[in-house]
């Protein structure tokens, strides 16, 4: 895939997968929503992140970043959550989401889902 991936989630064990899972990427990870607003860059391709992280969740997260002036606010986004899926794809579509993943998955899942999100 060759691209920058963001992964933002305070789960040590999603943190330390998802770079091996999204091979020949470019992961940069990050526990908290406020660590996240620096690391978007022109480079990135792609944003994942976790619907519960400490002080900005992720529907806040997405939120500032489509309120950023393309391309950066245009990056696809993939929301991961525990929540029943009908809930997490009403807040999903409700922040500008463009997928959404009920954790856990299978490494297949999410694999499939990031080649979709970025070619």
């Amino acid at each position: 895939m060759g691209c920058s991936v963001l992964v933002v989630d305070d789960s040590d064990s999603v943190r330390l997968a998802l770079p091996f899972i999204v091979e020949n990427t470019s992961c940069r990870v990050a526990a908290a929503g406020r660590d996240v607003l620096h690391m978007i860059t022109s480079d990135l391709r792609l944003i994942i992140t976790d619907i519960h992280i400490p002080v900005m969740t992720g529907i806040d997260l997405i939120k500032s970043v489509r309120a950023l002036k393309p391309p950066l606010g245009s990056v696809p986004i993939i929301l991961l959550a525990t929540e029943h899926r009908e809930s997490l794809r009403v807040c999903g579509t409700d922040a500008s989401a463009d997928y959404s993943v009920v954790k856990p998955f299978p490494p297949e899942e999410i694999l499939a889902v990031v080649r979709d999100a970025i070619g």
